[in-house]
């Protein structure tokens, strides 16, 4: 095993082979996202490159949750197991164990055409790019803690900011908002955004203007400039398919994560 898998080395060879395995897919845009934004050495991200018996694959580890792109080989998975993450995300054709961690999975979708004609804003609504400044990004963090389910958490503002803003700021995420008078309607984070892909996720609405179709009015304008500028644009979701289907989005496959059971 220790054959097979190569410690990133900071070569152009180690960086051209993590791109090729990553291009225009969602967990590649994943792991390729955090690369093109946390250049050096960090003692909390590391990327692998597993190779053998036909099988290529690219590993990422943020702190302890890792991001795996590409088929999942047996060296995969015991190298994986060999750095106990809290959670595993990858896809969802393959499976396996890991020790400790329970599965859960869905379905990932892809943009492929956008509604006509698409959702006219009114009412003084207006689409906006954030800057991922602290006032910004503490509107964003706030609504989405107001809207997510019950026994979600986001964990800490401080980290969730210091995070965001440096992914805003080396162009490898992006958050956008729908806003009335300056005033937070709707969010959507591209968590991971690539030369060539992007993903969508932390879709939100504060709850007293739901069912108006703020949502999908956000993720229709802002998917649609994302495949203008290229980018194959994916989610990630358990629920709600119809929603996105009819907001152009078509099933290209699954996604599996593992969490480390309490």
């Amino acid at each position: 095993m220790v054959n097979m898998v190569f410690l990133n080395n900071g070569s152009s060879e180690f960086s051209e082979k993590l791109r090729r395995i990553c291009k225009r897919s969602p967990f590649g845009a994943k792991v390729q996202s955090y690369f093109d934004a946390y250049t050096g050495s960090y003692p909390f991200l590391d990327f692998w490159l597993c190779e053998g018996g036909g099988v290529s694959s690219a590993i990422c580890r943020y702190y302890s949750a890792v991001c795996l792109c590409g088929r999942v080989s047996a060296e995969a998975v015991d190298f994986i197991t060999m750095l106990s993450p809290s959670s595993v995300l990858c896809t969802g054709e393959d499976r396996f164990e890991l020790p400790g961690m329970k599965r859960s999975e869905g379905e990932t979708l892809q943009f492929k055409n956008a509604p006509e004609p698409l959702p006219l804003l009114n009412g003084g609504l207006a689409v906006e790019r954030l800057e991922g400044d602290m006032l910004h990004l503490k509107k964003v963090f706030d609504l989405l803690c107001s809207s997510y389910r019950e026994g979600t958490s986001l964990g800490d503002f401080e980290p969730y900011f210091i995070d965001n803003s440096h992914m805003i700021r080396h162009g490898a995420s992006e958050v956008y908002a729908l806003s009335r008078g300056g005033d937070l309607v709707s969010t959507l984070s591209v968590t991971s955004l690539t030369e060539d892909s992007a993903v969508i996720g932390s879709v939100a609405t504060r709850p007293d203007e739901r069912g108006k179709g703020y949502a999908f009015t956000l993720v229709s304008r802002v998917t649609s400039g994302l495949a203008a500028r290229g980018k194959a644009v994916f989610l990630h979701r358990k629920d709600m398919i119809p929603v996105y289907e009819r907001a152009g989005f078509v099933p290209c496959g699954t996604w599996a994560e593992y969490t480390r059971e309490p």
